[in-house]
């Protein structure tokens, strides 16, 4: 973990990474020790204790998201070639829309998972947590039991006057979410 604890996240200040992830555009110094006021990476104060010598920083992007950077550091000056900051470019670019495919995915799957109009499991998704439950049961030698109910709604409004009329109704749905 490098000296930081689970859950650590850095803040975005006015460090030269946030202006990468702000801008979406890449940063590269060749020799911090030749740059003046080359600034900091992260935090206002922090000094340069790891002799840092060349930094090439890369937004992962995808087309309106940031979802952070690929940073390389290294104590020797001039390191980083352009044919290796145009492939941590394609990298960084590969990770972004990964990233985002899978949020639609994970997206996709709520609204097949999920009832659009109650907001709780269809049929399918509830058959297969009782059988993800069952097999749990099993394996722990353990007793299951469940209750179920069929609500047969003829219109929205409907819902809406059971869930005013009776607040355990509006419990039990979002219970359920």
């Amino acid at each position: 973990t490098g000296g930081f604890q689970d859950g650590f996240e850095f803040q975005l200040n006015d460090g030269i990474v946030t202006w990468c992830i702000i801008n979406k555009k890449p940063f590269y110094i060749n020799d911090m020790f030749k740059r003046k006021n080359a600034g900091y990476r992260f935090v206002p104060g922090e000094n340069n204790q790891l002799q840092i010598r060349s930094m090439l920083i890369i937004p992962v992007i995808t087309d309106n998201s940031t979802f952070g950077a690929i940073m390389l550091e290294s104590q020797e000056p001039y390191l980083y070639s352009q044919q290796e900051k145009v492939m941590v470019q394609f990298l960084a670019r590969q990770i972004g829309f990964s990233l985002e495919r899978a949020i639609q995915q994970e997206k996709l799957a709520n609204l097949i998972q999920k009832d659009m109009e109650l907001g709780i499991w269809n049929y399918q998704s509830f058959v297969d947590r009782m059988k993800v439950e069952i097999a749990r049961c099993t394996r722990f030698d353990s007793e299951f039991s469940t209750i179920l109910f069929k609500i047969n709604l003829s219109s929205k409004d409907l819902m809406q006057n059971m869930q005013d009329n009776y607040p355990v109704i509006k419990e039990v749905l979002e219970s359920m979410q």
